[in-house]
């Protein structure tokens, strides 16, 4: 009996910690700073487990191996059939792939920025509020990101 007791009032503190997180956790996020459903798939990605984040990484290499190896087993037929195109459709393949290669580094390039030196991605997700709006009326620490730190 006692038992039961000590086990349902640890079950009622455990659910008040817990509800007592979310609120907290509710009250001090700030406005995310992505569109739409982008904000959950950015902390679902960020939230991934590290041997996943290798496991996927080690299977995309060996993808990118296999495809690499059978373009180059096959790069006499691959050639051949680009030059048999119009000369129009060989500038549009052409075209195309560069602009994927310059969209992808562009992409990059902009991630890799805000990840690394806008303060809203980093108080999006933390709960962090107070201290960040803190640290922004400073006026020793306003114009400092959170990786300065």
């Amino acid at each position: 009996m006692h038992l039961v007791i000590v086990q349902q009032q640890s079950d009622s503190a455990f659910a008040r910690a817990l509800a007592d997180t979310v609120s907290v956790r509710s009250d001090t996020l700030g406005p995310p700073p992505l569109p739409g459903g982008v904000q959950a798939v950015v902390r679902a990605v960020f939230s991934a487990p590290t041997w996943l984040w290798l496991g996927l990484m080690a299977v995309a290499a060996v993808v990118a191996v296999v495809v690499l190896w059978h373009a180059w087993k096959r790069r006499v037929a691959l050639w051949t059939w680009v030059r048999t195109r119009p000369r129009g459709v060989t500038i549009a393949l052409f075209g195309t792939l560069g602009f994927l290669v310059l969209a992808s580094a562009a992409f990059g390039v902009v991630s890799w920025n805000y990840v690394q030196h806008d303060n809203r991605f980093c108080s999006s997700c933390h709960v962090m509020t107070p201290a960040f709006q803190a640290m922004k009326t400073s006026t020793v620490h306003d114009s400092l990101s959170c990786h300065d730190c």
